[in-house]
């Protein structure tokens, strides 16, 4: 399915707008959420018995009276991996697959999606919540464009994230999240 151009009002919610743009007597629209350029829908049908089912839709903006692009997917459509970023509050809404889907193959791919996306909830989760002075230690040695490499940094601000690489040092480094995966926070006063 190709996109959809429309005109959404500036302000307007997820929630809202999708209702009025999918609702009707076989479709509701229950939840929704947004993560970057994607929207994930909780959504009931009747063709599954009214049982919740998740909807992705991808999204664009421009700057034109017909503002707004959207291509809706349902969770069974064997989406990439980056669209697997739906919230945990939208997740916890959804019927199991079994009771949802008939086929085998939908309820495969939908079941990997939905795993992909609790896969990825717990690697946020696992990554502790960091704190201005906090010395943390990484799996692995980062390596730095001025060629200086460790594993232990200095947090100095959290917002946006930025450490240090020892105490008398003046340069500030940022790090990938994906960089963070597996770092452990230190007692504090063990950087060199």
């Amino acid at each position: 399915m190709g996109w959809t151009q429309t005109h959404r009002p500036k302000g307007q919610s997820h929630l809202a707008f999708f209702k009025e743009h999918f609702e009707n007597e076989n479709f509701k629209v229950i939840a929704a959420a947004g993560h970057l350029n994607t929207v994930y829908l909780v959504c009931a049908a009747k063709s599954s018995q009214w049982k919740n089912i998740a909807a992705i839709v991808l999204c664009r903006y421009v700057k034109e009276d017909y503002n707004f692009f959207y291509k809706d997917q349902g969770e069974d459509q064997g989406l990439p991996e980056s669209r697997c970023f739906c919230p945990e509050r939208i997740l916890k809404q959804l019927a199991p697959v079994e009771e949802t889907y008939s086929d085998s193959s939908s309820q495969r791919r939908a079941r990997e999606w939905r795993d992909a996306c609790w896969a990825n909830i717990n690697k946020r989760s696992a990554i502790p919540n960091l704190q201005a002075g906090d010395v943390v230690k990484g799996p692995k040695v980062l390596k730095f464009t001025n060629g200086f490499e460790t594993d232990t940094l200095r947090v100095t601000k959290t917002k946006p994230l930025r450490f240090q690489v020892s105490d008398d040092s003046i340069m500030f480094f940022r790090v990938r999240r994906k960089d963070l995966d597996g770092i452990s926070v230190l007692p504090t006063g063990c950087l060199a």
